[in-house]
Order: structure tokens, then C-alpha cells, then sequence
């Protein structure tokens, strides 16, 4: 077996564990439940067992119903399992063909590509997944946003800028330190340093102004609805996108999560599974079209300009 495919079975592995353990967050936080204690059934609330919390394999083994109980359980625990391990195993994939600079690295991706770049923005988006799946679950179980989900992904994405800037700017201090003009620059300069970490913070400020932007764009959006089926968690899930995505991915990430989601509402109207007026839950779809503008954001935008403009 070659070290790929190792990493493959055992990001799916752990997506898979992940999994479980997302279900009983999206199935206690909604409804102010603790982490703590034991998983039980829904119906005899009998205490599960080993066997009934292996990932997908219990509830194939017990074809989707309790051990004891034997009432049927919802498809919503396998589908979360698998989807999450095929999520790590897809986002890797994708990671491997498409690699994703955010702002703080595009001119190190430019320029010069030191070799652990690639390594932590991965980690960063293998990180953000379970926030992810857990916001996409829960707003289409539950209709919420919770800030105990949203607030810590906004914080781990402005902790991960912040270390970036900083490290980067370190690494290109260094770097200037090897060479002789280098070390005549900083010579003459002692605070070329500090010039550098500017530089680099200058795309971290751009991430901000756009997480502002369509933080206020969703505050319009509320405005004019009235406030329904849009809340603070949207403004909340807005400015994360924004600062995630920056300029100009942001673009396409917000045309795709209102285009999939109007597709979506006009299926279940036809379908009559909603009617003409009712509110069909956003953040999935914001969800999905900012997982693709991520890899393919800048892509889309090429293509749209080469063949429109």
C-alpha cells in the first residue's frame, strides 16, 4: 500500500469518527444538551452499547434499528459518517490537484514555495470540516446557526491569519538575513522587519473589509425580509465567508450558495414539499458554495471572464 492511499483510509477513518461524534452535537446543542454522558437511544433510552457506535457498520449490521427497541433509526447518523469521511478523503484529493493559498501566502505562492505552505492551509481546512458539517446539519435539522458552532470558527480562522502573517514574515526576515543585499537592507532598515509583516497583513485586512461587506449585505437581506428565515447567525456565517474567502472567491462563493439554494427552493415548491412563501434554510447552501469557490473560486471567475467579457 503506497503512503496516498495510507493517508486516504485513514482520512476516511477519521472522518468517519468525527462523524459520530458531530451526530450527537448536531442532536444535543440544538436543544441545550451537554456533550457529556453516554449515547442512548431516541426511543427506549437504553444506553448504547460498543457495538451499536461502530461508524455506518452498526447501523448496517442492525439494519437502521436499536438493538433493543428494534424501532427504526434515523438515516441521518450514517449519512453524517460517511459523508464526513468521503468530505476528508474528497478534500484531500482536491487538496492534492488544487492547492489553496489564502491571502497571507499568495505572494510566497508567487514567488517562492516553501515547503510547509501546502501543510498548514490543509490542516486548516481538514480542521474547519467538522465546523462545517456541523453548521450545514444543524441549520437544515433545526433551522439555527449556533454561535457556539460559528464564533469558534471565526476566531480559529482569524487565529490561523494572524499566525501566518506573523510566521511568514519571520520566514521572509530570515530569508533576507542569508543573503548579503538582505542583510545590507535590513542593515540600513531596522525596520524592514516590521515592513515585511505590513505586507503581509495587507491581504488579512482586505479579508476583513470583505467579512464586513457581506456582513452588512446580510443585514440588508434581513432588513428587506423582515427578518425571516436570515438571523445573526448568517451575519455571523457572512463575515466568516468573507474572511475566508477574501476578494475576489467571495464573489462566487455567494453567486453559487443563492443560485443551488433558489435551485433547491423551486424543487421543493414544485414537489410541493414547501409552499410559495416559506423559508428554505441558507447556511447549507452557503456551506457548499463556499467549499467549491475554495478550490475553484478563482477558476470560475477566469473562465466567466474569458467567455462573457
Amino acid at each position: 500500500m503506497s503512503f496516498v492511499v495510507f493517508v486516504y483510509v485513514f482520512l476516511f477513518v477519521i472522518g468517519l469518527c468525527l462523524g459520530s461524534f458531530l451526530n450527537v452535537l448536531i442532536d444535543r446543542w440544538p436543544n441545550d444538551k451537554s456533550l457529556k454522558g453516554r449515547s442512548h437511544c431516541d426511543y427506549c433510552k437504553k444506553t448504547l452499547g460498543l457495538v451499536d457506535l461502530i461508524p455506518v457498520v452498526s447501523f448496517i449490521v442492525l439494519r437502521g434499528r436499536c438493538r433493543r427497541c428494534h424501532k427504526k433509526l434515523s438515516w441521518q447518523y450514517p449519512l453524517v459518517e460517511l459523508g464526513a469521511g468521503l468530505l476528508f478523503v474528497l478534500t484531500f484529493y482536491l487538496f492534492r490537484h488544487y492547492p489553496v493559498s489564502f491571502g497571507q501566502t499568495s505572494f510566497l505562492i508567487d514567488n517562492v514555495i516553501p515547503a510547509e505552505i501546502p501543510f498548514f492551509n490543509l490542516l486548516f481546512i481538514m480542521v474547519l470540516l467538522p465546523f462545517l458539517i456541523a453548521i450545514f446539519m444543524i441549520d437544515l435539522k433545526y433551522s439555527l446557526i449556533l454561535d457556539r458552532v460559528i464564533m469558534p470558527v471565526i476566531y480559529l480562522t482569524l487565529g490561523f491569519y494572524v499566525f501566518e502573517v506573523f510566521y511568514y514574515g519571520f520566514r521572509g526576515y530570515h530569508a533576507l538575513l542569508l543573503n548579503p543585499l538582505g542583510k545590507y537592507l535590513v542593515g540600513v532598515n531596522n525596520q524592514y522587519f516590521y515592513s515585511l509583516v505590513l505586507r503581509f497583513a495587507q491581504p488579512l485586512i482586505v479579508s476583513l473589509a470583505v467579512g464586513i461587506f457581506v456582513a452588512l449585505f446580510f443585514v440588508l437581506l434581513i432588513i428587506i425580509s423582515r427578518g425571516r428565515g436570515l438571523g445573526l447567525g448568517d451575519i455571523r456565517l457572512g463575515f466568516w465567508l468573507g474572511l475566508l474567502l477574501g476578494y475576489p472567491k467571495i464573489i462566487t462563493g455567494l453567486f453559487l450558495s443563492f443560485f443551488l439554494g433558489g435551485i433547491a427552493a423551486f424543487i421543493l415548491l414544485v414537489l410541493r414539499r414547501k409552499k410559495f412563501g416559506e423559508t428554505v434554510p441558507l447556511a447549507p447552501f452557503l456551506i457548499i458554495g463556499t467549499y467549491i469557490s475554495l478550490f475553484f473560486g478563482n477558476q470560475i471567475i477566469t473562465w466567466y471572464m474569458q467567455r462573457f467579457l
